[in-house]
């Protein structure tokens, strides 16, 4: 048991556990004091497995009640010396053995008025005890008085005991308790369950997101309560972060377009090539920072926006870069609009990166593709490329911030991440997989906006 609970099992087996083994408990102390008390307050009783005995050993044939298992009736007499009893059919007809106490007489006599009955004597005289049973005999009703029962021991009355709580309660309290224990645990614990699927669904952006303390058991409250504290410290400590982040990154955009502006008033020199390169991937850094931070701000205002609109942009501005690293950018976009509730210069930028990541990933020389399309639910924008493609162990690691397939390969990790969180921010999802021409695919989805075909 102490093993079973040191491997940390659920609560419900752990209560159903405990309530199984105080239950146990409980039916045994009360069946060992009712077995003192019947001892030692009471000297005899007639055992309803006597009455039992005799009718499985009586049969009513025509000439009335008859003995059909002597060898039981005899065992009886042999363990119940002052053994007496009394079978009488519904024609009047008797059959006996021994001879009840003199006080009994009238009793004997009224017989067939009894239902049922047990009459247990005190210990001065407890050959007075008797029982009166009811019986169906043959589709006839018979009446049977017996008494002179053996004096009840300790040995007598635990094994009666034992056999009645096992057959009318404990049997019928475990199957109750199987049923009842585990609906009332569950019944109990149910607000957990609504709390668990609360946490599950916390997003630290929500400002006002808590769990629930009010339907969860008091003796929980304080760690619902603790945890709600542990959350509001991570959120101010999240917005502070964020803060440092959009500060720091806006600040860093002025000494780098200084410094830009000097480099470019430099001579011609090989280093100032490999300077506005650099300078150049500071400046996408920078940017990219901000645009994760405003992702993570307050909820800017949303438009319509045209999916083959920002593809015709994107690919216009990304034909110059294309061109010189010697690929063909190629826009497939159906004749009408494709259009969205969203933000167009974000998704601007998120198709941008995916187009980057093409031509830097995507081989060279190559042909780069950008497809817009529609199933009448939702718009797609893909980039796929001729490349090496991401393996499939890859593919979720891509859009983890500074994650780089290939470290050679400029860039810092932030493009995919950002293009993820543009696209879950606008509530679609983005999808890499493998192109026709065995390079990579990534397809962002996103929700058509109401009335657009």
């Amino acid at each position: 048991m102490k093993r079973l609970f040191r491997k940390g099992p659920s609560l419900t087996i752990r209560l159903l556990v405990s309530l199984a083994i105080t239950q146990c408990l409980a039916m045994v102390l009360g069946a060992t004091g009712l077995v003192f008390l019947i001892t030692d307050r009471t000297a005899g009783f007639v055992n309803k497995m006597i009455a039992d005995d005799l009718a499985a050993s009586i049969a009513v044939g025509a000439e009335g009640p008859v003995v059909t298992d002597r060898a039981k009736v005899a065992a009886l007499v042999a363990e119940n010396p002052k053994l007496w009893w009394i079978v009488r059919d519904d024609a009047g007809r008797s059959l006996s053995h021994g001879a009840p106490p003199p006080e009994l007489g009238s009793l004997v006599t009224a017989m067939r008025a009894f239902d049922p009955a047990e009459l247990t004597a005190g210990p001065a005289r407890p050959e007075l005890s008797m029982r009166v049973e009811t019986l169906d005999i043959g589709g006839r009703r018979v009446l049977l008085m017996a008494g002179g029962g053996a004096p009840a021991t300790f040995q007598r009355t635990t094994g009666l005991l034992a056999l009645f709580f096992t057959s009318w309660f404990a049997l019928p309290l475990i199957a109750l308790s199987a049923v009842a224990i585990p609906w009332s645990i569950w019944r109990a614990t149910r607000g957990l369950h609504e709390v668990v699927r609360q946490a599950a669904s916390l997003e630290l952006t929500d400002h006002t997101a808590h769990l629930a303390e009010d339907t969860v058991p008091r003796e929980i409250r304080p760690l619902i309560r603790a945890f709600n504290e542990a959350l509001d410290r991570i959120k101010v400590e999240h917005q502070a972060r964020g803060r440092f982040l959009r500060d720091a990154a806006h600040e860093i955009r002025i000494p780098i377009a200084v410094l830009m502006a000097r480099v470019e008033g430099m001579p011609p020199h090989p280093i100032k090539t490999t300077l506005l390169t650099d300078l150049s991937r500071l400046t996408t850094l920078a940017e990219q920072l901000l645009d994760l931070q405003r992702l993570r701000g307050e909820t800017p205002d949303t438009t319509a926006v045209d999916l083959c609109e920002v593809a015709r942009e994107v690919v216009s501005d990304m034909a110059p870069l294309a061109l010189t690293r010697g690929n063909d950018l190629v826009l497939e976009a159906p004749g009408r609009a494709v259009c969205v509730k969203g933000q167009a210069a974000s998704l601007t930028r998120a198709l941008t990166n995916l187009v980057q990541n093409a031509l830097v990933h995507g081989g060279s020389p190559g042909t780069v593709v950008v497809t817009v399309r529609s199933d009448g639910r939702h718009g797609f924008m893909e980039v796929s490329d001729e490349g090496d493609g991401v393996a499939a162990a890859e593919r979720g690691e891509i859009f983890r911030p500074f994650v780089r397939g290939d470290a050679s390969a400029p860039g810092h990790g932030l493009g995919l991440h950002l293009v993820e969180e543009i696209v879950t921010w606008h509530g679609g999802r983005v999808v890499v997989g493998q192109s026709p021409a065995g390079g990579a695919s990534f397809v962002v989805q996103l929700e058509l906006q109401a009335g657009a075909a």
